[in-house]
């Protein structure tokens, strides 16, 4: 995907997310919980997209590590990044989990790069992925589209741009642009049960143990 400007990466963006099956709220998980800024400002730029220019409550965010219970129907984000695949078994485990466990509303993950080396993991991704009635998966390059289109036929596939692309023309501030954002009722990462809204700012994505509270993987550099 060649674009001139970052403003066309944009609109880009939202043009190919405009179809993505949102309701009034939803559910965002797989929080990267430990220090890659790559992976904060992809999550960072999903916040901005379903809250700003979606309208849409983000009800309910977690990490991996988390106890997870949402109620039905409350459509599930998950982060994209560079992990769809097996090199970060972890994430791929936590993703094929919660796509065989909540097949009773629309599932959405966000770009991705995707990379198999092993076979069968493909095909235990594929056999997970191709039995959800209404699963999404946003592709942000075109050779990961051409792979993940022949293994995932029973999906929707698109290309998107990364997530981290919406903080484009953003506040020079982040701690101005992103406090308090109004449509974030979620629970603090610790928590998947409704509490205080979290505070989102430039702090949330240094690698300090502040903001969205740090559970486990914090010396692991995933891909983003």
């Amino acid at each position: 995907m060649t674009l001139s400007s970052a403003g066309a990466i944009r609109d880009a963006l939202d043009l190919a997310l405009a179809d993505v099956p949102l309701r009034q709220e939803c559910a965002l998980l797989d929080y990267p919980a430990y220090p890659n800024i790559g992976d904060h400002m992809i999550w960072l730029g999903e916040v901005l997209y379903v809250t700003t220019v979606r309208r849409v409550k983000i009800r309910f965010a977690a990490s991996l590590d988390e106890p997870l219970s949402l109620p039905g129907g409350v459509p599930i984000l998950l982060n994209g990044g560079g992990n769809l695949g097996d090199l970060w078994p972890a994430h791929q485990n936590f993703r094929e989990r919660i796509i065989r466990q909540y097949r009773d509303r629309p599932i959405v993950i966000m770009p991705q790069t995707m990379y198999f080396r092993d076979q069968a993991k493909l095909l235990k991704a594929a056999a997970a992925f191709n039995a959800h009635p209404d699963l999404t998966i946003l592709i942000r390059d075109e050779r990961s589209l051409e792979a993940a289109r022949q293994a995932f036929g029973n999906c929707r596939v698109l290309l998107a741009p990364d997530m981290a692309f919406e903080l484009t023309g953003a506040s020079a501030s982040p701690a101005n642009q992103f406090r308090k954002p109004s449509s974030i009722t979620a629970a603090p990462i610790r928590s998947s049960r409704r509490e205080s809204p979290p505070i989102i700012s430039a702090c949330r994505i240094s690698t300090h143990r502040t903001g969205f509270r740090r559970v486990g993987h914090c010396g692991r550099s995933n891909g983003s």
